[in-house]
């Protein structure tokens, strides 16, 4: 417990100010909000080196330290009283918040610590639970503070609480591209690719939209070749299966797309090529997975199962030759921004 505080706490010995006079010769509180402390007669640890080494740890932070009672007119924010046990090298440290009006104490045994440690590890329990008691302000359910929070409070909240990192914040809208590729069963294989714009409307559940294009492989015929296309647009849902924050992730999707598939022929001699172009829906179920490279920066790989609402075909007269038809398999590589 002391390594982490010691530092920033001894280096300052040689700022420390008597104990109930401010350094400007005012009366100690009357400059900014302060901190009451009480010590009971019978200490087993060196009384003035603790109130400098608390009384610096506070200043660091706009507060000060008053033994002998501050202004009437600015109560102190808090009241700490440092007692001891009978065996003298137990202490109880109580911190009496006005704040957010709660009482909190911690029993420290300073047995195994030199006596100038002492001190020390004493001044660093009195200031973490200082700390500890202001934490409960910056909870969405805590009740109201019992009395204006000074902003030097509000300052040391923003110190100690954690700082979301990249990762774990939480993105609200993304916005990508995917590579994909199709094929049915009724013999279309399509290459393309999507664009993808979402918006995350709960933790785990994101809306899209989404425009692609696939351009397909040529099938031979009896009289040529006839080429598939398709063009799509439709919206899609998407629900995360681990958080939406881990680096790496899972989450189930299902789109729903209205498509125009077109077939372009390559006719032999003798023989005319007739395009034909017409609409279906499609609906695809997959999973989506993710690996976050820093808070903007998403890849992303995809497999679905694809189904045309109806088949479109490209005939050679009455002929099938290749369709958007059967059920199908895709699978896709991509990379989003997410903001």
């Amino acid at each position: 417990m002391v390594g982490r505080r010691a530092l920033p706490l001894a280096a300052g010995l040689a700022l420390m100010t008597s104990p109930a006079v401010a350094a400007d010769g005012g009366r100690c509180g009357e400059r900014g909000p302060w901190v009451a402390v009480l010590l009971h007669e019978r200490l087993s640890v060196d009384r003035e080196r603790f109130l400098r080494l608390l009384r610096l740890e506070l200043a660091s932070r706009g507060f000060e330290l008053c033994e002998d009672g501050g202004p009437e007119a600015t109560p102190a924010v808090a009241v700490i009283d440092l007692t001891s046990h009978e065996d003298d090298v137990t202490l109880t440290v109580e911190v009496r918040d006005r704040v957010t009006a709660k009482r909190v104490a911690r029993d420290v045994s300073v047995a195994t610590y030199p006596l100038d440690a002492r001190p020390l590890v004493l001044a660093v329990a009195a200031d973490e639970l200082l700390r500890a008691s202001w934490a409960e302000l910056a909870l969405a359910s805590s009740p109201p503070p019992a009395q204006p929070v000074p902003a030097e409070v509000t300052a040391a909240l923003a110190d100690d609480l954690p700082k979301p990192s990249a990762l774990s914040t939480r993105a609200k809208v993304y916005l990508g591209v995917d590579f994909a590729g199709e094929h049915f069963a009724e013999g279309a294989s399509l290459l393309g690719a999507d664009v993808e714009g979402g918006l995350w409307v709960l933790p785990r559940l994101s809306l899209s939209l989404r425009v692609g294009a696939r351009a397909g492989l040529a099938v031979s015929s009896e009289h040529g070749s006839v080429t598939p296309d398709v063009l799509l647009g439709g919206v899609g849902v998407a629900v995360a299966v681990t958080p939406p924050q881990r680096v790496l992730g899972l989450e189930l999707l299902a789109h729903g797309s209205l498509a125009r598939a077109s077939f372009s022929g390559n006719a032999v001699a003798g023989t005319r090529a007739v395009p034909q172009s017409e609409g279906t829906g499609i609906v695809d179920v997959g999973a989506r997975g993710w690996l976050q490279l820093g808070r903007f920066v998403r890849l992303t790989w995809t497999t679905a199962f694809v189904a045309p609402l109806r088949p479109v075909r490209g005939l050679d007269g009455a002929t099938t030759v290749v369709g958007v038809g059967g059920p199908g398999f895709m699978g896709g590589l991509g990379a989003c921004a997410t903001f």
